[in-house]
């Protein structure tokens, strides 16, 4: 989402050109018989980083790889004796490695599919293939739909279409809608693999996991993995301009270098309609923060726009009243860097949302899963266009941006370890939570709901918020419910709530273990959804979590 520092652009940069062309340069000189070389690790300090990439610039194809992300951060380098003196006198730790095959570098490119050097991010035709593939491979669960074109498509210029994905089993019933969005910006591998991956998880666990199971049945979850396809193409294939932002349109009389913040294209993260081209933008065609000609100029941006636009009821009746409580739906775009969960607004950071306490207190809860730290977004930095404004200016509906892990390419252990697990959590909450996003996140959670024959335990939890920028009150437990296959949703009238008993014989604290014995009789044989929810002493239900019941 938004620019970084050049310094650090170009340092990522050249760490990931190297990894990707040493395959290529690497093997012209690797196995010649260069007797005065030998190979080292290069270990540098945090305050060394500059001097580590001028290390890499210097040396070209003699430093074929580069771990900045290691505990002891260093690099591999064939060096003369005169040049390791050099470098020991510059205050690297040499350390030989008379054993280094300079073969093994090949494995970061050994798989077929993925981006050289991160394989566990998909490239833009992979994503779009393997989302295809999914549709196909489960017509009842998930539809691929073409929702747009981009620049270059609309243009004549080949290019690609804005595709989505909608997970949900198909039913006559009225359902709220999660809408998720990645690829806005080219240069960000996270949001698009982490898009899917949210798409694929539902999938493989629909039928097993009970919470999956029934938010699938009882939810639309909309999903584009790459809003700027044309852009991420560019990063994906061109080995200098894999840090391409914006999208691939050429303005009129511009001569834009091609070098991190300067080539043409619009941000498409400052092209929408809400407070347009106000602040955080530049009118430089060939700046990174180039807003677009006009509002929604860019076809992405409008595809974008009008498909959301068609997927949530309206809340408000002006970008200046507070939505209705009762507002059903949240977005959600992916981004990365910073370790951020932001809600609006983004153009003005003393201008306060109308929703702003119940913006904070769902923000509060996704990053109680990823760990990062919530705030306003204009409190990192201001930025007007942005889609996250416009979705909740137009319709009143909760809108978040993720800016996801610490780098542009983040390494993929991170990213499956860490990265990938703690914002799927946060999705699945969103999920649950977009029932009455400005309601249930004030409730406690239903934790570790577990039957034993008929006996039904859970824990109910008021206090998971992330409290690093301010603190969420909570309160006391006061109550707990299970209903028998009928959802409790006021959609959906009828169902008969159980009360549940505190396992230790009342309900006075903010964390409560309750139990019940489920009464089956009369229930048909085969599986059944047992839903259960908590509420506090401030008179919140918070989200539904469900178990399976069998009766034989």
């Amino acid at each position: 989402m938004r620019p970084r520092n050049r310094i650090l652009l170009k340092g990522t940069f050249f760490a990931t050109l190297l990894v990707v062309a040493c395959f290529f340069v690497f093997q012209a000189w690797a196995y010649q018989n260069d007797d005065g070389l030998t190979w080292y690790k290069l270990y540098y300090t945090q305050d060394q980083k500059m001097q580590a990439l001028r290390v890499i610039q210097e040396l070209s194809g003699r430093a074929p790889e580069y771990f900045p992300d290691a505990a002891r951060p260093y690099i591999v380098a064939h060096i003369s004796p005169e040049e390791a003196l050099d470098y020991f006198n510059q205050g690297f730790r040499l350390e030989e490695i008379p054993d280094y095959d300079p073969k093994h570098t090949r494995s970061l490119l050994s798989e077929d599919r993925g981006i050289p050097g991160y394989t566990c991010y998909r490239t833009v035709a992979e994503t779009l293939a393997d989302a295809a593939q999914l549709a196909a491979d489960h017509p009842d669960l998930v539809s691929w739909s073409d929702k747009g074109d981009s620049y270059l498509k609309s243009t004549g210029q080949a290019g690609e279409d804005i595709w989505a994905l909608t997970v949900t089993k198909s039913s006559g019933i009225r359902k709220p809608t999660l809408f998720v969005t990645g690829g806005v910006h080219a240069r960000e591998y996270v949001g698009p693999e982490l898009a899917l991956r949210f798409a694929e998880y539902l999938v493989d666990n629909y039928g097993t996991d009970p919470d999956v199971t029934w938010l699938v049945n009882l939810t639309n979850i909309v999903i584009i993995p790459v809003v700027n396809p044309d852009g991420r193409k560019m990063a994906d294939d061109t080995i200098d301009q894999i840090l391409w932002r914006k999208n691939m349109h050429i303005h009129d009389n511009n001569d834009c270098t091609p070098w991190p913040d300067t080539h043409y294209g619009t941000d498409l993260n400052r092209n929408f309609k809400y407070q347009w081209n106000t602040t955080g933008v530049s009118p430089d065609v060939c700046n990174e923060l180039y807003p677009g000609k006009s509002a929604v100029s860019e076809p992405e941006s409008q595809a974008l726009r009008n498909y959301m636009l068609t997927m949530f009821g309206d809340y408000n009746t002006s970008p200046t009243s507070p939505a209705s409580l009762d507002a059903r739906g949240i977005f959600i775009d992916l981004h990365s860097y910073s370790q951020l969960v932001l809600w609006p607004w983004g153009y003005d950071d003393a201008t306060l949302a109308p929703n702003s306490t119940q913006l904070q207190t769902l923000g509060r809860k996704f990053a109680y899963f990823n760990n990062y730290i919530p705030k306003q977004a204009a409190k990192l930095y201001e930025a007007s266009g942005g889609s996250t404004d416009d979705l909740y200016a137009e319709k009143g509906i909760p809108s978040y941006t993720f800016e996801m892990g610490t780098a542009f390419f983040q390494g993929c252990t991170n990213f499956n370890n860490t990265i990938a697990p703690q914002n799927l959590k946060a999705l699945v909450y969103a999920a649950k939570a977009c029932r009455l996003p400005y309601q249930l996140p004030k409730g406690p959670d239903a934790l570790n709901v577990a039957l034993n024959g008929t006996a039904l335990t859970v824990t109910i939890n008021d206090t998971r918020y992330n409290n690093g920028n301010g603190t969420e009150p909570t309160q006391n437990i006061s109550a707990a419910e299970y209903y028998i296959d009928q959802f409790p949703d006021p959609w959906w009238p009828g169902g008969t709530p159980h009360a549940m008993t505190a396992t230790d014989g009342s309900f006075n604290a903010k964390t409560e273990n309750v139990r019940a014995t489920i009464n089956t009789s009369g229930l048909a044989k085969g599986k059944h959804f047992i839903y259960v929810r908590g509420k506090d002493a401030g008179n919140n239900w918070g989200p539904v979590s469900a178990v399976f019941l069998t009766v034989n």
